[in-house]
């Protein structure tokens, strides 16, 4: 699988631009399977200083399975500049941030610390991998006009695929259940995903903990990041619901053996503003009679 997934590998072709403010766009293009890749200028010699480069990064189609980007970064090394500059990444830096597209329009997200924007400087160890929701992104390269410049970035882009939220769990066999981005990425903050699992009629599902790191208590104790399993297929509410095993799963601690009494079970996952813990979630799911 790793070999053919090699053979996958794409490098972006870019369209070079200079608008009137001597910024330099550069257009990525995702492709459908695979990665594209895109460097600062003069990578792997040192950048030059007092630019500004912005890399439009773009998925192929439209594709309505893509649920975001994957940003990975290969070689990253910067100039650190001064304490300020490394504290607010305010010499030289990249900013990854994601664009929302309403009403036929595209925006950028506001600048800020959530997931939609991702400021990086200084030097940066690879895996570093950086996810996004939505299936363009601007990523901003921008150096100050002091000071010494090194090697640059070289990162890689891939699509994440939408996971099918209809899980059928076979007669033999198990399945196995994900958050988005399991296991290369945590998974999105202020997300509640559903999953319908359904085995077949007049089975039951036993439910059982693969690997399982989700940030659960805040700092008041409020429940911030949780799964629940409930059971039927009914018009009832997720909070309506009653929980297979009485309670919520989270921290490090998933379910273990939980056993339904029908065929259709719904697993809730809701993840709060704030992820300061995040990873995801492997569950699997077995019939058994």
């Amino acid at each position: 699988m790793a070999l053919k997934y090699c053979l996958l590998l794409t490098f972006a072709t870019f369209v070079r631009a200079v608008d009137s403010q001597n910024k330099t766009v550069i257009s990525v293009t995702v492709p459908e399977t695979g990665k594209a890749y895109f460097t600062s200028p003069n990578y792997p010699q040192n950048y030059p200083k007092g630019t500004l480069v912005e890399y439009n990064v773009l998925t192929s189609k439209g594709n309505l399975f893509y649920v975001g980007l994957l940003f990975d970064v290969v070689d990253f090394e910067l100039d650190s500049g001064s304490f300020y500059g490394q504290v607010f990444c305010e010499d030289d830096f990249v900013n990854i941030t994601e664009v929302v597209t309403a009403k036929g329009r595209s925006s950028s997200t506001k600048d800020d610390d959530t997931p939609k924007n991702r400021k990086l400087c200084g030097p940066q160890t690879s895996p570093l991998r950086i996810a996004t929701k939505s299936n363009s992104a601007i990523v901003r390269f921008q150096t100050g006009f002091a000071g010494p410049s090194f090697k640059g970035f070289n990162m890689s882009v891939e699509a994440l695929i939408r996971p099918n939220n209809t899980v059928k769990v076979p007669a033999s066999g198990k399945v196995f259940i994900t958050s988005d981005n399991y296991p290369v990425a945590d998974y999105f903050p202020n997300q509640g995903s559903v999953y319908y699992v359904k085995g077949p009629e007049g089975t039951q599902i036993e439910f059982d903990t693969i690997d399982f790191k989700v940030d659960g208590l805040g700092g008041f104790g409020e429940l911030r990041d949780y799964v629940h399993l409930s059971e039927g297929s009914g018009n009832k509410s997720i909070a309506a619901r009653v929980l297979l095993g009485g309670r919520s799963y989270y921290g490090t601690e998933g379910p273990k053996k939980l056993r339904s009494t029908k065929s259709e079970v719904i697993l809730y996952f809701k993840s709060g503003l704030i992820n300061t813990k995040p990873c995801g979630f492997n569950i699997s799911a077995e019939v058994v009679h």
